[in-house]
C-alpha cells in the first residue's frame, strides 16, 4: 500500500506541473520506471478518487491525457476573480514592457530586457496574463526565441483603434514617453 500511495502522490505532482498540457500514460510511465498500462491504471484510479473528494479540483481525461481543472461548481467564484485580477494596475515594469512591445513588435524577450536594462520574465508573464500581449511566432536566432507583439485586447484596453494612435517617438525618448502616454491612459481608465 505504501507503493501505491507513493505512485499515486508523485503522479498528482506530475499532473500538477504538467499544467494545461496534461499528463499522459506513456509520460508518466516513463518517469516512475512503470509499464504504460500500469500508468494508465493508476491516472485513472486517481482520477476516481478526486471525484468522490468534495474539494475545488478534479482530474479530467481526454483521451490519453489526464489534467488537473477546476470543478464546475467554482466557475462563478473563478470569474469573478479573474475579473478582479485583470482590473489591478499594471506595475511600472509591465507598463515599461508593454511601451516596449507596442512600440517595436514583434520584439524578443532578450531585446525587451536590453531596452529595460533588467530581465523582463514577471512584467511579461502579467502581460501575457492579462492578455495584453502574445506570443507571436519563433524566430530563426540560436535557440529559436519566441517574438512578442500586443493583441486586439491591448488597443481596446488604452482605448485605440490602431496601433498608428500611438504617439510618434524618436528613439532615445521612445521608453519614457511611451511609459507616460500609458499611465496617462491607464489612470483614465481608472
Amino acid at each position: 500500500m505504501k507503493r501505491e500511495r507513493t505512485i499515486e502522490g508523485t503522479l498528482e505532482a506530475l499532473l500538477y506541473i504538467s499544467g494545461d498540457e496534461g499528463l499522459q500514460a506513456k509520460q508518466a510511465a516513463g518517469a516512475l520506471g512503470i509499464e504504460t498500462e500500469a500508468a494508465f491504471e493508476y491516472l485513472t484510479s486517481l482520477k476516481e478518487d478526486w471525484a468522490e473528494r468534495e474539494g475545488g479540483l478534479q482530474i479530467t481525461q481526454a483521451e490519453n491525457t489526464f489534467f488537473f481543472a477546476t470543478v464546475p461548481e467554482a466557475a462563478g467564484a473563478i470569474e469573478q476573480f479573474s475579473e478582479q485580477q485583470n482590473r489591478q494596475t499594471l506595475s511600472q515594469a509591465a507598463l515599461e514592457t508593454l511601451a516596449i512591445i507596442a512600440y517595436n513588435q514583434p520584439v524578443l524577450r532578450a531585446d525587451i530586457d536590453q531596452v529595460r536594462g533588467v530581465k523582463s520574465d514577471r512584467a511579461l508573464q502579467t502581460l501575457l496574463t492579462k492578455g495584453l500581449v502574445k506570443e507571436f511566432e519563433r524566430t530563426q536566432k540560436p535557440g529559436r526565441p519566441m517574438s512578442f507583439i500586443t493583441t486586439i485586447r491591448f488597443l481596446e484596453y488604452f482605448g485605440l483603434e490602431t496601433l498608428e494612435e500611438l504617439p510618434p517617438l524618436g528613439e532615445e525618448e521612445q521608453v519614457e514617453q511611451a511609459d507616460l502616454f500609458f499611465r496617462e491612459l491607464y489612470q483614465d481608465e481608472e
